[in-house]
């Protein structure tokens, strides 16, 4: 939410994920929420294969889709909907400690998390961390998977970068160099309701102290 305005009601429509990663899931599947009257009967048509729905009858006025979510996946989703609040909470809490532990580090200045302005409330679906570009985030993954802790990062190649935009549409490297430089040097630490607040604090743990063995090597090179 941005001033208490929650997500889903700025503009003319909103869209939310329901994939296995998202904050609750009906194993796939989304949501599209709107105020606006024509729009949601376009889009409700557009779900059912362009129906029309004011016939009496099976007949369709558009080219749609079968995007109709199951009676057994929005049960799932529902029965998730009540452990929202208590998903998302537990997510800050998380962040709030990965945030902790990152700035009392001595070496604080090589990590930038994500910063939330004071105005907004953050689902947390990713905890984003921004590297000294000194860092080889390949080794680093490596390095923390040894420890059995599974690091990622999101968006690569970014969108533009994609084989299907580059093909179509002659997109090269270069052409995004903010957006480029912030993917090629961000990770993204483990983050679901699940995760307990003491594994939050070994994970930055384990990621501080191999960051730093990397910040060492990287002095003692020729």
């Amino acid at each position: 939410s941005i001033e208490g305005k929650k997500a889903g009601s700025i503009g003319h429509a909103g869209c939310f994920s329901f994939y296995p990663t998202k904050t609750i899931t009906t194993s796939e599947g989304g949501m599209l929420v709107t105020s606006d009257p024509e729009l949601y009967r376009k889009a409700k048509s557009y779900r059912d294969r362009g129906i029309d729905l004011d016939a009496d009858r099976e007949q369709y006025v558009r080219i749609g889709t079968n995007n109709r979510m199951t009676e057994i996946a929005a049960l799932m989703g529902r029965s998730q909907l009540r452990s929202l609040d208590g998903f998302l909470e537990r997510r800050r809490q998380v962040a709030a400690a990965y945030d902790e532990q990152l700035a009392a580090s001595d070496i604080s200045a090589c990590f930038a998390p994500v910063r939330v302005p004071a105005n907004v409330t953050h689902a947390c679906w990713r905890y984003i961390v921004s590297l000294d570009p000194r860092i080889d985030r390949t080794e680093l993954r490596g390095m923390m998977f040894h420890d059995d802790i599974p690091i990622d990062w999101a968006y690569d190649p970014p969108l533009h970068l994609q084989p299907v935009f580059v093909s179509m549409y002659g997109m090269d490297r270069g052409m995004l160099p903010r957006s480029e430089d912030l993917l090629d040097h961000s990770i993204c630490l483990p983050m679901h309701a699940c995760l307990d607040l003491d594994d939050a604090r070994f994970i930055v743990q384990r990621l501080i102290a191999h960051v730093r063995t990397l910040l060492e090597r990287d002095s003692r090179s020729p």
